[in-house]
């Protein structure tokens, strides 16, 4: 059966020889007639039809044979998540914001104004925090997790194809991304160290390879495979088969995508980035990660630093953590930030320069140029055969015979892509 599709961008020109090789029977003396009757009926059919745009699959798509894959990654795990009160996660906030305001001997109140004073940075005893963020502390954008009760492996593992409705490259930065970016901001927080692909960091104000390590790549750069110089972009890096992007280095080296999978490399830069922010660190603060995943989950132990861990399920490390806190990222943060007098920031409304541009913008931006390249072709291709008539010449026709393997002839337009079984 033929199934019509309400979908604009699903041409079904070419549904008539698709109807006359797959449908009919050309030994009998009425496939004619009958081939015809069919195709007026899908040609009107065609023209009732609205113009619409798909944009997303329905959820969920049940596809069996995907559960291999969830359970690789996920080990074979299943982890639930905890519920904490309220007054839990408060208690725990003012107990992380107890060893993060400055040594005695300076103010407590430079927490509350707006920024550190250069001498409350460099003091003795002075805490360094370094943060470490999962997929836990964009899950409140929309962007889904990898090991919740939804995530992307948790779907996969139960035959389910994950949830794609959500633009990554649209999604703005949560509280937790602002609240982090306040205290780089007013020095409270050396350095933050990330797993997370979604460019979210950067678009809260934090600067790649400066205060920000990316150990698995961000959305909006793509890598020299050559030099390893990294290019930031204002649209999300498109990931081909072969990873390559299409554009070239300085230096003659290809680009490709920054994204990381199992078995590769971490980028060079950025994990020396991180372990340089380690190993001075004195205190440190997972938010949003499980801590499953090797050499990142190990940095928040270096130094033998004072470990603060925010995850609503259980990670491998919890029984080092001096202060374990089952609350989304969101509603700990936000009791920290209280806790320390401090006023985080929206996020930015209007993003300039890398990550400005959306994959859904940019759909809309392909097909509105496809349509006036189109056009463009039609009013050349119209002129130019104006012309011919003026001067007496013959136009071409674009209707060429071409024979079946059973020696039915049909006709196919060379520049429309349309069939008929009869000369137009």
């Amino acid at each position: 059966p033929i199934t019509v599709s309400r979908s604009s961008s699903r041409s079904t020109d070419n549904i008539p020889s698709l109807v006359a090789f797959q449908s009919f029977d050309f030994s009998t003396s009425s496939c004619s007639l009958s081939t015809m009757f069919n195709l007026a009926e899908l040609k009107a059919k065609k023209e009732s039809l609205k113009s619409c745009e798909t944009i997303v699959r329905p959820m969920p798509v049940v596809c069996d044979g995907t559960q291999e894959f969830g359970d690789q990654w996920l080990c074979g795990e299943r982890l639930e998540e905890a519920v904490e009160a309220d007054e839990v996660t408060e208690a725990l906030a003012h107990q992380l914001a107890g060893l993060l305001r400055p040594a005695s001997g300076v103010d407590a109140g430079c927490c509350g104004g707006g920024a550190a004073t250069d001498g409350a940075a460099e003091s003795t005893g002075s805490p360094r925090l370094v943060i470490y963020t999962g997929a836990g502390v964009s899950t409140s954008t929309g962007i889904g997790d990898y090991r919740g009760p939804k995530g992307v492996w948790t779907n996969l593992a139960e035959g389910i194809i994950p949830d794609e409705t959500c633009d990554y490259s649209a999604a703005r930065p949560s509280y937790t991304h602002m609240a982090i970016k306040k205290l780089v901001d007013v020095g409270l927080c050396a350095g933050v160290t990330s797993t997370n692909l979604d460019g979210l960091h950067m678009k809260s104000g934090l600067s790649p390879m400066e205060n920000l390590a990316e150990l698995h790549g961000n959305m909006f750069c793509e890598r020299c495979v050559r030099c390893s110089a990294e290019a930031f972009r204002a649209f999300p890096i498109q990931r081909t088969p072969k990873r390559f992007t299409g554009r070239y280095c300085d230096c003659g080296g290809c680009f490709m995508d920054s994204g990381i999978d199992f078995g590769q490399m971490l980028p060079f830069r950025h994990l020396g980035l991180a372990e340089k922010q380690a190993k001075s660190q004195t205190l440190s603060l997972v938010l949003g990660t499980s801590l499953r995943v090797q050499p990142s989950c190990d940095l928040p132990l270096a130094n033998d630093a004072t470990l603060t861990i925010v995850n609503k399920q259980e990670t491998p490390h919890d029984s080092r953590s001096t202060i374990r806190s089952f609350a989304a990222c969101d509603d700990f943060m936000l009791a920290l930030m209280t806790a320390l007098g401090l006023e985080v920031d929206e996020p930015p409304l209007v993003v300039e320069g890398p990550g400005s541009l959306t994959a859904t913008a940019l759909k809309k931006r392909t097909k509105e140029l496809t349509q006036l390249m189109r056009a463009n072709m039609h009013m050349h291709a119209d002129a130019e055969a104006t012309n011919r008539v003026a001067v007496g010449e013959a136009v071409a026709d674009v209707w060429v015979e071409v024979a079946t393997e059973d020696g039915r002839v049909y006709y196919h337009n060379t520049e429309t892509d349309e069939t008929a079984w009869e000369r137009p």
